[in-house]
């Protein structure tokens, strides 16, 4: 781990005006307890300064910014304009260290390790769902590929209200690895890999002009599109029969609404 040099508070603004900006976005934040020396790999070990300036920090926007609890299973219609905490440390009270506000916690996400045990928890230590996640970080390049390949597969076969979290990284020296895994997963996305849902991918320098970050982003967009559109057509005539170049429907993955774009 390394410090980035920003404050928490500041890359919070960052992202509140985002959604402000553009509400039909959603945030998904994946938080969790750290410090100079150690990856605090139990749910347990916390402070109280760090839960209360957490607190402190979600309080100033309110449920106008972040959304209050997660359900069974957040689709994306029900986040836009939100953002969505899920945190690896509950954030509560002195009395209560399970009454915090927003998003969910999960217990037993362990450290280091691939773990389909997982649970999401909301505020007062309800269950919201079970969870799996592809956190190996320290491994071989090779190793790690089965690992997340497996993980994104089990999440395409799963139509349950399981969360699946991947991560497509190696810790021991990030940029050397991403130069190898970010291109293995935009091949495998733009591939072999399944059409249907796939869960949240993370990695490093995803979206960067570098380390083969902005290719994965983008396969990771088109990938989203191939899951919506699967089965049916996504351009029409507008006469509302057969296909044509003129009129093309965006759909959300949630599909709540569709927008039609002249070409």
């Amino acid at each position: 781990m390394s410090d980035t040099g920003v404050k928490f508070k500041d890359a919070i603004a960052t992202l509140v005006a985002f959604v402000q900006e553009y509400p039909s976005e959603a945030i998904f934040i994946n938080m969790q307890k750290e410090n100079r020396t150690k990856l605090i790999g139990n749910y347990t070990d916390f402070s109280s300064t760090w839960r209360n300036s957490i607190r402190t920090c979600f309080q100033q926007y309110g449920t106008d910014v972040f959304l209050e609890t997660l359900e069974t299973y957040q689709d994306f219609g029900s986040a836009r304009g939100k953002i969505v905490v899920i945190s690896k440390n509950p954030y509560g009270s002195e009395s209560n260290n399970w009454d915090f506000y927003y998003g969910g916690v999960v217990r037993d996400w362990g450290d280091n390790k691939s773990t389909d045990d997982a649970i999401m928890y909301k505020v007062n230590y309800q269950e919201i769902a079970k969870v799996s996640v592809e956190d190996s970080y320290n491994t071989s390049t090779s190793s790690k590929q089965t690992l997340v390949r497996t993980m994104l597969e089990k999440a395409a076969k799963d139509s349950s209200t399981r969360f699946y979290f991947t991560w497509n990284n190696i810790a021991n020296s990030p940029s050397t690895y991403a130069n190898t895994m970010n291109p293995w997963l935009t091949n495998y996305l733009t591939g072999s890999a399944p059409a249907e849902r796939l869960g949240f991918i993370y990695a490093d320098f995803i979206g960067s002009s570098s380390n083969g970050g902005a290719a994965l982003l983008k396969a990771i967009i088109q990938h989203n599109h191939k899951y919506v559109y699967k089965g049916r057509t996504r351009k029409a005539s507008t006469g509302g029969t057969g296909t044509g170049a003129e009129v093309i429907g965006d759909e959300y993955a949630d599909g709540s609404e569709v927008y039609a774009k002249e070409r």
